[in-house]
């Protein structure tokens, strides 16, 4: 592969805010000089706590989505830390309710080579370096919001919810392959590293990911990240919300570790085990072009994808391009990982797409039914 592309080691900072906050990180990011930004959009979920009416005592808590922008983009790591300060202080991230942001180490081949930022040295916040991304890929409709509940019961952040085309078994299934639909539903959520798995199983019993045709749902790591902790809106009894008393416990903690909800020995009663050693390959191209590249990433041991819509934003006079393009999310046993992208990158279908390139990034627990 290294005769092919170069390979690059690059941050990939992922930062969600509500809409009411993307002009303002678009103008920040485009000051500091980013080459090129991906958005897409979704909605985040929330608990909407409300008083019963007639004074009836207590509440109902239903849940609440806002409209909310995902924003990616990559970095040398060196520079990663201070442009994740900037946009924390640019865009008051460590008030709640406001977004989550959050870095990960990958391997990326292709693709511009990502410049580096001009901005001030920042004020680092309390970055918490002991997080994990939980995504779940789901077939069924409505799953999402039965994951999005289960997270917000289990106080871990708020999740974001967004959508996508799916490819691989179904295709192969004939007749068989109405019964499972192409859309997909994706929920991302920032969770501890030591409850990510206790969180992965229960999220699959929630959305009964053991039974055929559910999805998948796996973690990558998360080199840093502050997250949105604003689970609750609505009626508030108490000066102080839980959000903000857990957003001081963090800082007094040095990390989320005090938060230890599943005991070490507590994995043994699942009756489902997480797969280890496997990869999550990104595949990053034109809009049009991901089908073909989704072929051949299949025809070499893939077992399946899901694709996005993303919104290019080219910041710099330098990088051309379409606006539009698509990215498919593979997860991919490890041992087949580089025959795998060593296809796609030798392809016609890659080479002759300019601005293309892939991300890899390790998936340590993953669940499936099999």
């Amino acid at each position: 592969m290294d005769e092919i592309y170069s390979i690059r080691e690059v941050s990939r900072i992922t930062c969600v805010v509500h809409q009411r906050l993307s002009a303002r990180l678009a103008d920040f990011l485009r000051t500091a000089g980013v080459n090129t930004v991906f958005a897409r959009n979704g909605r985040s979920v929330r608990h909407f706590v409300k008083k019963r009416p007639l004074f009836i005592p207590g509440s109902s808590v239903s849940l609440q989505d806002s409209s909310s922008d995902i924003f990616q983009f990559t970095l040398p790591r060196r520079f990663c830390e201070n442009m994740m300060s900037g946009v924390v202080e640019e865009c008051g991230l460590e008030e709640g309710g406001r977004g989550t942001i959050y870095s990960q180490d990958m391997v990326m081949y292709g693709g511009y080579e990502p410049n580096i930022p001009d901005i001030k040295e920042y004020t680092e916040p309390h970055f918490h370096d002991d997080l994990a991304c939980i995504t779940a890929i789901l077939s069924m409709r409505g799953s999402a919001d039965v994951c999005a509940r289960l997270a917000l019961e289990l106080g871990t952040c708020v999740p974001v919810i967004t959508h996508g085309h799916g490819t691989g078994m179904r295709d192969k299934l004939g007749l068989l392959r109405i019964t499972i639909p192409p859309e997909k539903e994706l929920i991302t959520l920032l969770a501890p590293q030591h409850d990510a798995d206790g969180i992965i199983r229960m999220l699959v019993e929630g959305a009964k990911l053991d039974k055929p045709g559910r999805g998948i749902i796996y973690r990558t790591t998360v080199a840093s990240g502050l997250t949105d902790t604003r689970i609750h809106i609505g009626h508030q009894k108490y000066a102080a919300s839980m959000e903000q008393i857990i957003a001081a416990l963090d800082k007094l903690h040095f990390g989320t570790s005090w938060r230890h909800r599943f005991a070490d020995n507590e994995n043994l009663r699942w009756s489902h085990q997480l797969v280890s050693g496997n990869k999550e390959v990104n595949v990053v191209c034109p809009e049009g072009v991901v089908k073909n590249l989704t072929g051949i990433a299949m025809e070499n041991g893939a077992g399946g994808a899901t694709t996005s819509t993303l919104r290019r934003t080219a910041i710099s006079d330098n990088v051309p391009g379409a606006a539009a393009y698509e990215q498919s999310t593979l997860i991919i046993d490890s041992q087949k990982a580089d025959y795998v992208i060593k296809a796609l990158l030798a392809s016609k279908e890659f080479k002759k797409a300019a601005g293309s390139f892939i991300t890899v990034t390790d998936a340590p627990a993953a669940f499936t039914y099999r």
